[in-house]
């Protein structure tokens, strides 16, 4: 008899209620070292972060998110690659002088390059929302197909650097040269957003919310765009943040390359810095991992830095939490960020009808909002205090309870209406919580409590 997929058999109904419980700040996770000077990293397909190498013999870096551990690889076709990303069709792609070049994460070393003349400056690619490779070159965005071909060099820049997919439907570019974050459409069409000094870096946030980086500015300064395309920046005087990426909680994340910190801008405009790197770390970019992770590109330390813990804030709680008698930490909520000061709806966005099927979640918004879903396994745990932890020879005579155990958390962009996020793993047999929190563009945050899920192995039986 062979054993069928899992089933996941929803038990409980989802209810709105605020986030609940403490939560541990963000912070250095481990510092990897790299034979070259890392550019951007993306995590893959394969869920491991791929780095991209520039100055070594071996060009691409594979990190296994779990352990830390580095394998590197030298492909004929690639050489100093700058950007790297997932591509829609599976390969990972990367940047380098005269084009591009794809690889199978299964087999690096096996890279094809193909050269396109408008690649004289390689940055950072993204795949965008039509389903093709866009980077930035000189005065020109480049989007380009998964065959490997320019399909069109929009000359809409003044000085490429990064790029970004909007969750709007359109690219935005770092315009360097014109002192600008650039707004393009899939076909080409331009709009500028003027920030002055000369912005490095984008990224992407719920409906159009922006993120850029503008070390070139004075006093230097991390900004948002809004939906109305007006410019809200935040000094950040002699930090020179550089990379820009958007987390699991919700807020934008910076490399500051001075002081060898990790920034945090958050949805309202609130800058801090809550992670400290090694001395001489050099942050230049920064990108999101699996399970509430950032990595950190340390350009002069030469490592790859992980930094971890980093979720959605939770509100205070109304009377703290309790344990026991096999039950889950509950606790009050109230609170939140307040929304952009140029507009959106100040009212959170309604995240509901949160269902879990064989290998899949449903979910249903009223708005446009960044999702984020995440699946804990329930497991035996002893009441400490306030929290239920592993049960050891100490805690034998505490109360028993079940802890959530971390499995995955995965962020989508979520069109209003019906929505369905594909688990890209197979889940063990056991009980499950799976809950949902939404943030509109705006900032607005709505959670969803956890319904709780069985994963059941289901026999096929023989007929007699």
């Amino acid at each position: 008899m062979k054993p069928l997929k899992p089933l996941l058999a929803l038990t409980a109904a989802a209810v709105l209620l605020p986030a609940a419980g403490a939560q541990a700040a963000p912070a250095l996770d481990g510092e990897f070292p790299l034979t070259g000077v890392p550019r951007y990293a993306a995590q893959g397909p394969d869920g491991n972060m791929w780095v991209a190498l520039d100055g070594a013999t071996n060009d691409i870096a594979k990190v296994n998110p779990q352990t830390g551990a580095v394998t590197e690889y030298n492909p004929a076709d690639i050489t100093g690659p700058i950007g790297i990303t997932a591509g829609p069709d599976g390969n990972m792609w990367v940047t380098q002088s005269g084009g591009v070049a794809k690889f199978a994460p299964a087999d690096p070393n096996g890279a094809t390059k193909f050269a396109i003349a408008d690649v004289t400056d390689p940055r950072e690619i993204v795949t965008g929302p039509d389903g093709n490779l866009w980077t930035g070159s000189g005065t020109k965005a480049l989007k380009i197909s998964t065959a490997g071909s320019l399909l069109d060099g929009y000359p809409v820049l003044g000085g490429a650097r990064g790029v970004a997919k909007g969750s709007d439907g359109n690219l935005w570019f770092a315009d360097f040269g014109n002192q600008a974050v650039v707004k393009v459409t899939p076909t080409g069409t331009a709009t500028p957003t003027a920030v002055g000094g000369g912005p490095q870096d984008v990224a992407g946030g719920p409906g159009s919310l922006v993120a850029y980086s503008n070390p070139g500015a004075n006093p230097q300064t991390v900004g948002r765009i809004g939906p109305d395309g007006k410019d809200n920046p935040t000094p950040a005087p002699g930090t020179d943040p550089f990379g820009v990426t958007e987390a699991s909680d919700g807020a934008f994340w910076y490399a500051q390359f001075v002081g060898d910190k990790v920034g945090r801008l958050s949805a309202t405009g609130e800058y801090t810095t809550p992670v400290s790197l090694s001395p001489g770390a050099g942050a230049r970019y920064i990108a999101p991992g699996p399970d509430n992770t950032l990595w950190v590109s340390e350009e002069t330390g030469k490592k790859i830095a992980r930094i971890k813990g980093v979720e959605a804030p939770q509100p205070p709680s109304g009377g703290g939490g309790t344990t026991g008698g096999g039950g889950e930490t509950t606790g009050g909520g109230g609170g939140g960020e307040t929304p952009l000061p140029q507009g959106g709806d100040v009212s959170a966005p309604l995240l509901s009808a949160l269902k879990a099927k064989p290998r899949r979640v449903a979910f249903t918004v009223d708005e446009a909002s960044q999702v984020t879903i995440r699946i804990a396994r329930k497991a035996p745990g002893r009441g400490k205090g306030a929290k239920c932890v592993t049960p050891s020879r100490k805690l034998r005579g505490a109360p028993k309870c079940t802890r959530l155990v971390p499995v995955l958390t995965r962020t989508v962009d979520a069109q209003p209406g019906a929505n369905e996020l594909k688990l890209d793993r197979r889940l063990k047999i056991g009980r499950y919580k799976v809950s949902a929190a939404a943030r509109d563009m705006a900032g607005n945050a709505a959670q969803v409590k956890g319904a709780s899920v069985k994963v059941a192995k289901r026999i096929k039986r023989h007929k007699r």
